[in-house]
């Protein structure tokens, strides 16, 4: 607005095989043509794209040349089917593997959705499998033992999740012992959590847009990042409505995205409440 920076709250990494070089294009074909294979993967691109966050997107052979690129990022993400540029298929290296888990290991945030990482190799198809607590059945491990599979609801990633809505359903992973999973349906695990030192993994089944799965996701970067208590910055209580903080001008605006009347609560930057009703596809600026 007015070439005004926006607030960021966190800076965020998107892992895959493009970097810079496709930024927010991954993904997407032929201008966003809706396609059976990656829905499930848009819906994370278009919620990134809107959260107050600093987003980069870091190629393998950036970590590979400086592992420390990872250090600045509160998270990271990787999402894709397996074997593609997305997930990075034959990218997940040793050097690679290493320094994502070492990253984790010193208090970042992973996040993987779909096939994260995945690639069968060293035993396991998710090589991430001991961060994100999850690896998924491809017929070489039928035989162990599978035994954590209850799903316990009541989480700060869920606290806002009513309608579930994974996308193209990514069959077969399962949990080892000790990860938390979250939901689960049929015997394939759709959201789970994972301590990995002093950090944390996330997964997720998949996640096409909406604005119950993008709440979904703000709470899941949040929550992997160490920061739940952050969150309640600049923050709308109603998924529909988005605070938008411009600090060269002490100035923010509340957004309603959708076509309906909304009412939210708005936490602003020094945890003080305000009560905002929009009409329609309203916005509402205010000073601070």
């Amino acid at each position: 607005v007015n070439r005004q920076e926006p607030l960021n709250l966190l800076k965020v990494g998107v892992i895959n095989s493009w970097g810079e070089l496709r930024r927010w294009g991954t993904h997407l074909v032929h201008h966003a043509i809706w396609y059976k294979q990656i829905y499930s993967y848009t819906g994370v691109m278009e919620a990134l794209s809107g959260f107050p966050f600093d987003v980069h997107f870091i190629s393998f052979d950036e970590i590979r040349k400086d592992p420390s690129v990872l250090k600045d990022m509160d998270v990271l993400l990787n999402m894709g089917d397996a074997l593609t540029s997305f997930s990075g298929g034959e990218e997940w290296d040793e050097k690679v593997i290493s320094a994502v888990r070492q990253y984790v290991d010193e208090g970042g945030g992973f996040i993987g959705i779909g096939e994260p990482s995945a690639i069968l190799s060293n035993g396991r198809f998710f090589q991430l499998y001991d961060v994100l607590g999850v690896d998924k059945e491809v017929g070489f491990t039928m035989h162990y033992d599978k035994y954590n599979w209850e799903a316990h609801h009541d989480h700060f990633i869920t606290e806002d999740l009513k309608d579930e809505n994974w996308g193209e359903n990514v069959n077969d992973v399962y949990a080892f012992e000790g990860t938390n999973i979250l939901r689960e349906k049929d015997l394939h695990v759709n959201l789970a959590t994972n301590d990995y030192g002093s950090g944390r993994g996330v997964y997720i089944n998949g996640l096409p847009f909406s604005f119950e799965n993008t709440r979904l996701l703000y709470r899941a970067i949040y929550y992997a990042a160490h920061k739940e208590k952050d969150m309640y910055r600049w923050y709308s209580t109603n998924y529909n409505v988005d605070v938008n903080v411009y600090p060269s001008t002490r100035s923010f605006c509340v957004v309603n995205n959708t076509y309906e009347a909304q009412k939210t609560t708005v936490y602003k930057g020094d945890g003080e409440k305000m009560e905002v009703e929009l009409n329609e596809s309203e916005i509402k600026w205010f000073d601070y």
